[in-house]
């Protein structure tokens, strides 16, 4: 229910439309959260991230007890209720970008890694594959025969036009990387 009312905070046409409480209420908690992030490195502990409403820890297992007090007295003197996940595996690029596999053997997935315009599907493929399976990367992007898993794409808005060489193109390109080079997407020009 709060999350929700929290939510709405930023809604101009919600009735609990109300964007200096939805900024008051973010810096308390970044606030309680950073006192937690000061308890955790005052004994020790390594930070790998921190985001608005979580922190990820670096905890070696014979620590595990202590680091579950650390938490256990916040919650004490904060009256907050932490949700805690133990990672088998964390694999990250951003503090928004990552895969973990849990404790339990599920895997959590978000960000460039869950889907990405960035990147040919063949790489989310080989990363997933190499991280989650143990199987090479060299092994999945030789075992693929869609051409499309290799291609890149890219889709221009109306304010732009695409040349390919000197000659225009649709909005919509797609390319693959190649060790041979014809001609290449050289220009973007933008329409004012």
């Amino acid at each position: 229910v709060l999350n929700a009312a929290y939510g709405k905070f930023k809604s101009k046409y919600s009735i609990l439309y109300y964007p200096k409480g939805r900024l008051q209420v973010a810096l308390i908690g970044q606030l309680f959260l950073l006192s937690l992030i000061e308890d955790i490195l005052q004994k020790g502990f390594s930070v790998l991230s921190a985001n608005t409403d979580g922190v990820t820890c670096l905890i070696e297992k014979n620590r595990k007890e202590e680091f579950l007090n650390i938490l256990k007295n916040w919650e004490a003197k904060t009256s907050f209720d932490l949700k805690t996940v133990i990672y088998k595996k964390y694999i990250r690029k951003t503090v928004n970008d990552y895969f973990v596999i849990t404790e339990k053997n599920k895997i959590k997935v978000k960000g460039e890694f869950s889907s990405s315009k960035e990147h040919a599907p063949i790489i989310l493929s080989a990363i997933h594959d190499y991280y989650l399976k143990d199987i090479p990367i060299e092994t999945t992007t030789r075992n693929y025969s869609n051409i499309l898993d290799y291609a890149y794409y890219f889709h221009a808005s109306n304010k732009f036009k695409l040349y390919h060489g000197e000659d225009l193109v649709q909005p919509t390109v797609r390319w693959y990387i190649s060790t041979k080079s014809i001609k290449k997407l050289s220009k973007i020009n933008y329409i004012f």
